[in-house]
């Protein structure tokens, strides 16, 4: 009985050993993949500054003979910053625990007053952007006791 419950130990101290591994394997892995994404977003976020500053000293340089980056082909982003650097990267935080929505979650995201004109005859754009936390709320059923029947309430 004795041999039975020491193995029983050993097996379970395997056990709880090799699943210890495994999370500090994955918890490096994902540590080391967000490593990587933030070292090219600050790739990309370094090559748009030198870009720009090596723009401002060629129109200082130059003055009214320099180029017209406003009109042409890079009219519509003149000014304007990538979308991939508006996205920032993901950190392993425990500030976004706290808020409680996970994947698969209903919700509700309101629409600025500057969306809600009425009369609008051309279509929206639509774009992937980031979006604040603060701006998201969660949808949830709620029961109610009046009416016998579940609700969303946000």
């Amino acid at each position: 009985m004795q041999k039975l419950l020491k193995r029983t130990a050993q097996v379970q101290r395997q056990a709880a050993r090799r699943q210890r591994i495994t999370r500090s394997k994955n918890t490096s892995d994902t540590r080391k993949i967000l490593n990587q994404q933030q070292k090219l977003y600050n790739q990309d976020r370094k090559a748009v500054f030198v870009g720009a500053r090596e723009a401002l000293r060629e129109i200082w340089a130059l003055g009214p003979l320099a180029p017209r980056r406003d009109v042409g082909d890079k009219a519509d982003t003149y000014g304007s910053v990538p979308i991939r650097l508006a996205q920032s990267v993901e950190k392993m935080d425990a500030k976004w625990k706290k808020w409680g929505i996970r994947e698969g979650d209903r919700v509700n995201i309101p629409t600025p007053a500057y969306m809600q004109t009425q009369g609008q005859k051309e279509p929206l754009k639509t774009i992937e952007a980031p979006l604040p936390l603060s701006s998201v709320r969660l949808v949830t059923p709620l029961h109610d006791p009046a009416t016998d029947t579940f609700r969303d309430v946000i």
